[in-house]
C-alpha cells in the first residue's frame, strides 16, 4: 500500500516511535510534494548562506548556486527515493552536504565551520528519525552503519581542514622566506669598506659587520653604511608604469594601480600641494597634513574630496607638542600630533585601504615608521612614498643601529622599491647628511 501526499507529510513530522504503519512502505506518489519542498529548502538554504557568508558572496556567487543545487539533489535523494527503502541514501546525503560545504566555503573555513556543524547535526537527527520508522532489526543495523559512516566523514573533514590550514601556513612562510632571501646585499660590503675608512680609522678595534646578519651591525657608521646601500642599491621592483604626480611618483602597474575610489594620506606639505592636487585630479580622496604651515584645518576648494589638517604625524598622540627648530620651524610652536592609527580612526577609514601614503616629515619619519610597523597599519597601505632624513645632528648617531633595523623591517615586511628620488648626500665626518626619497609598493598587499 502506498502513502498519500497528506499521510507522507504527517509521517515525516510525527514524534519518534509514533510513525504511521502505512507510511513504512515506499512513497512513490509524493514526488510533487518532495520537489516543492526541495525548492523551498533551496530557498531557505540560500538565505542561510547569505546570512553566514554574506561578505564573501560577491567573490563566489556561483558557489552559492551550486550549493543549493547539491542540497536540492540531496533532499530528493533522501525524501523522494525514500530512506526506508534505501538506507545508503542517508550516506549519500551526508556526502553531498560535505561536497556542497567544501565547494561554497573551502576558503573561509573559520567563518563557516559552525554552519557545517549545524548541517551535520540536522542530518544526524533526520537519519535517526527515519531509522525509527523501519523494523527494529533493520534499524539497529542501519543505525550502526550511519554512526560509522558519520564518524568517518567527520574525521576526513577534520583532517582535510587541518591539512588545508597547514598548507596555507607553509605557503605563507615559504613566500615570506623567498622574498626575504631576495634582498641581495652582496654589494653592501663595498659601502661598509668605504665607511670603515672614513669613520673607523681612530678606533683600536672595529667589529666585523656582515650585511646579511643584522646582529653584526653594531656601530653607527656600520648602520649608516647599510642604510646608504639601501638608498642606492638596485630597485627590487621594476615598475613599468611609473607616473609622476607633482614632485612624487606612483606605480600604475597592476595590481598596484591607483584608481577611484582611491584614498591618499599626504604628510608634509610646506605650501606645495602639487602632489595632492595631482592625486585629486586622478579621482582620489586626499587628506593633507602639516602642522608647521600658517593655515587652519579646512576643506580645500580644488575638489569635493580634498582636505587640509593642521595636524602632525607622530608615534604618540599629543595636543601640545613642541617641535625642534629647523629651517621650517623658526620660533617656538605647539602642534597637535597623532599616530596614523588614531587619524584613520578619527577620519572613519578603518575599513578602507590607503592607496598611497606619502610622508616627508623632516627626520620624524623614523619613529613614525617604527610605530606603523608595531601597530600593523602598513598592512592597509598599497604604496608607500617616503623621504628618509639623516641630518648632521638629527637623529642622533647613537640611534643609527635602531634606524637601520627599522628600514630593514620595512623591506622584510614586503615593501619593494620601485623609484628613488635624488636628495642631498654628504658623507663625511664634519657634516654628515644623507637624504633619500624611496617609493615602495607593497608586494604582499595582493598576495
Amino acid at each position: 500500500m502506498q502513502c498519500s501526499t497528506q499521510n507522507a507529510s504527517i509521517a515525516f513530522h510525527l514524534p519518534v516511535g509514533k510513525t504511521s504503519e502505512r507510511c513504512r512502505e515506499p512513497r512513490t506518489s509524493s514526488n510533487t510534494m518532495c520537489s516543492a519542498a526541495g525548492v523551498l529548502q533551496c530557498v531557505l538554504l540560500l538565505v542561510s548562506y547569505n546570512v553566514s557568508c554574506c561578505w564573501c558572496l560577491t567573490m563566489c556567487p556561483a558557489a552559492g548556486v551550486l550549493q543549493c543545487v547539491l542540497l536540492l539533489v540531496s533532499y530528493n535523494v533522501s525524501c523522494c527515493w525514500c530512506l526506508t527503502m534505501c538506507p545508503a541514501a542517508g550516506v549519500l546525503q551526508c556526502v553531498l552536504l560535505l561536497v556542497s560545504y567544501n565547494v561554497s566555503c573551502c576558503w573561509c573555513l573559520t567563518i563557516c565551520r559552525g554552519l557545517w556543524c549545524r548541517a551535520c547535526v540536522c542530518v544526524w537527527e533526520y537519519s535517526i528519525r527515519m531509522t525509527k520508522s523501519i523494523s527494529t532489526y533493520k534499524s539497529k543495523k542501519l543505525l550502526i552503519f550511519i554512526i560509522v559512516t558519520f564518524i568517518a566523514i567527520t574525521v576526513l573533514y577534520i583532517v582535510n581542514m587541518t591539512q588545508g590550514i597547514h598548507v596555507e601556513a607553509t605557503r605563507s612562510e615559504t613566500k615570506e622566506t623567498k622574498w626575504r632571501n631576495s634582498i641581495d646585499n652582496s654589494r653592501a660590503a663595498a659601502f661598509l669598506k668605504n665607511y670603515n675608512k672614513m669613520f673607523a680609522q681612530n678606533q683600536t678595534q672595529t667589529p666585523e659587520a656582515d650585511p646579511n646578519n643584522a646582529i653584526t651591525i653594531q656601530t653607527w657608521w656600520q648602520a649608516a653604511a647599510i642604510i646608504d646601500w639601501y638608498f642606492n642599491g638596485p630597485k627590487r621592483y621594476e615598475c613599468k608604469q611609473v607616473k609622476p604626480m607633482g614632485n612624487w611618483h606612483i606605480c600604475q602597474d597592476p595590481p598596484y594601480t591607483v584608481s577611484p575610489p582611491c584614498l591618499v594620506y599626504s604628510f608634509g606639505i610646506n605650501y606645495d600641494f602639487s602632489f595632492d592636487d595631482a592625486m585629486v585630479s586622478l579621482g582620489c580622496e586626499v587628506h593633507s597634513f602639516d602642522p608647521s604651515m600658517n593655515m587652519e584645518t579646512h576643506k580645500r576648494k580644488n575638489g569635493n574630496f580634498s582636505y587640509f589638517y593642521k595636524w602632525g604625524l607622530s608615534n604618540v598622540n599629543a595636543d601640545a607638542y613642541e617641535p625642534r627648530k629647523d629651517v621650517y620651524v623658526k620660533n617656538v610652536q605647539s602642534w597637535k600630533m597623532r599616530t596614523l592609527k588614531s587619524l584613520i580612526k578619527e577620519l572613519g577609514h578603518e575599513e578602507r585601504t590607503i592607496d598611497v601614503l606619502k610622508m616627508d616629515i623632516e627626520g620624524y619619519e623614523w619613529g613614525v615608521v617604527d610605530n606603523l610597523l608595531e601597530t600593523d597599519v602598513l598592512k592597509q597601505v598599497r604604496q608607500f612614498l617616503i623621504e628618509y632624513h639623516l641630518f648632521p645632528s638629527f637623529p642622533a648617531r647613537a640611534e643609527y643601529v635602531y634606524l637601520y633595523q627599522t628600514i630593514s623591517r620595512v623591506r622584510e615586511m614586503g615593501f619593494r622599491e620601485f623609484h628613488y628620488g635624488d636628495e642631498p648626500r654628504n658623507i663625511n665626518e664634519a657634516n654628515f647628511n644623507n637624504q633619500r626619497v624611496v617609493d615602495y609598493v607593497s608586494f604582499f598587499f595582493h598576495n
